[in-house]
């Protein structure tokens, strides 16, 4: 079986398209589990429909960090960035109707003041995995809740917490900790807007709500670089109560624990004022400036496609977890679910409240330029990081590369 742990070699980068050679350039999200299982289903794929081609070379592209350059024909992204690629240009619209398939926060998340501008591929869950039959911490309502049940940290200054107690939580991540912020607000103010608009200033309560967080966690444990999967390592073995993560944290859990880790939603406004789940949402894109949208349409189609996001999500073999991501088609998500106990949990909670889908306006590099570094220092209680830049023979490494299973959900 292909080993997908990232190996640390220069970017893969587009490459030109010619008449006797055509080629569609690609990216798929980077923060996955297993990358390549996603590439394999999307290959095996456009052969069944596009045997003659263009050829897929994959490119490794991070939203997070840049827009997509103009040799990029079909990208996946995060959907908090659609208005600001819409407004730059950067995606051509659907002519079709989508799919009735797609759940309807999906459908929200990639449409623009009334037009589809990309595919809805997988959502996205703040999540916390905690130990099984747990119920004090299954039941907790809002950020609070959760503190009250966990306590605060007994040891603030040291990255393990002791066994069976604590929170494990990274919050290193500027754009991870401003999205939850937001999301944090909304919950707050029940104010799901698509689009999210930033306010000016950071909101102090909703802070606050997720200090709950860093409070349970210790500074050290929420502040902690965690270059080797330690978090993961601690908490299978024993370390912490929970472990803030996403649901596809999960495909990492040693196979014959995974059904002792319940997951559920991670409320991130306190009980008094919790709203209902926001989901980010990946959408596949098109480029304008594509020569062949024809192509790289069909292409977009596959990428988010039944097979597709069934082979993706799947397990490949008895001695490995599915990858647990949340599929954007309600029928792959109902299939999963009847296949994996685990995924009839997140199907529970994707379908058993409100879903609102998260998006950011067309400012929203701006908003984590000048806010980003600002939150995740007030959660960390301005305890910085160091930068954890890898460089192999003088070559950066891009993140989509350097990601291990805890950094899932961690977006710098």
């Amino acid at each position: 079986m292909p080993k997908d742990t990232p190996l640390l070699r220069p970017l893969r980068l587009p490459r030109p398209s010619t008449t006797t050679e055509p080629v569609l350039n690609v990216a798929i999200y980077p923060y996955l589990p297993r990358p390549l299982q996603f590439e394999d289903a999307i290959r095996a794929q456009w052969q069944a429909v596009r045997p003659d081609g263009p050829e897929l070379n994959f490119v490794d592209y991070d939203c997070y960090s840049a827009d997509p350059p103009s040799t990029l024909d079909v990208f996946t992204f995060d959907a908090i960035f659609i208005n600001h690629f819409q407004t730059a240009g950067y995606l051509l619209p659907i002519s079709e109707p989508l799919d009735g398939d797609f759940m309807d926060f999906a459908q929200r998340a990639v449409t623009v003041e009334g037009q589809v501008v990309a595919y809805p591929q997988l959502g996205c869950l703040s999540s916390l995995i905690v130990r099984s039959l747990d119920v004090d911490l299954l039941d907790a309502v809002g950020s609070d809740g959760i503190l009250d049940v966990l306590g605060v940290a007994t040891d603030p200054t040291t990255p393990q917490p002791p066994t069976d107690s604590g929170l494990l939580l990274d919050y290193t991540g500027r754009t991870t900790d401003a999205c939850e912020y937001a999301q944090a607000l909304q919950q707050q103010d029940h104010g799901y807007d698509v689009p999210f608009q930033p306010p000016p200033t950071v909101d102090e309560n909703a802070i606050a709500s997720l200090l709950n967080y860093t409070k349970a966690a210790g500074r050290a444990q929420a502040g902690y670089e965690d270059p080797a999967s330690q978090r993961l390592q601690w908490f299978t073995t024993g370390s912490g109560r929970a472990l803030a993560g996403v649901t596809e944290s999960l495909a990492t859990f040693p196979v014959d624990q995974i059904q002792n880790y319940p997951v559920r939603a991670k409320p991130l406004a306190p009980a008094s004022a919790q709203g209902e789940n926001c989901f980010f949402v990946d959408g596949v894109g098109i480029n304008p400036r594509t020569p062949d949208t024809a192509s790289a349409q069909a292409l977009a189609q596959v990428m988010t496609s039944l097979q597709v996001l069934g082979q993706g999500c799947r397990a490949r073999a008895a001695d490995e977890n599915p990858q647990y991501l949340i599929p954007a088609r309600q029928s792959v998500l109902d299939d999963l679910a009847n296949q994996y106990p685990l995924y009839s949990t997140i199907r529970t909670i994707v379908l058993g409240s409100p879903r609102h889908a998260f998006t950011v306006d067309a400012s929203v590099r701006d908003w984590l330029t000048a806010q980003g570094a600002v939150i995740r220092d007030q959660l960390l209680e301005n305890t910085v990081p160091e930068n954890d830049t890898i460089v192999v023979d003088d070559h950066p490494i891009h993140p989509s590369l350097a990601h291990l299973p805890v950094n899932l959900a961690r977006k710098r």
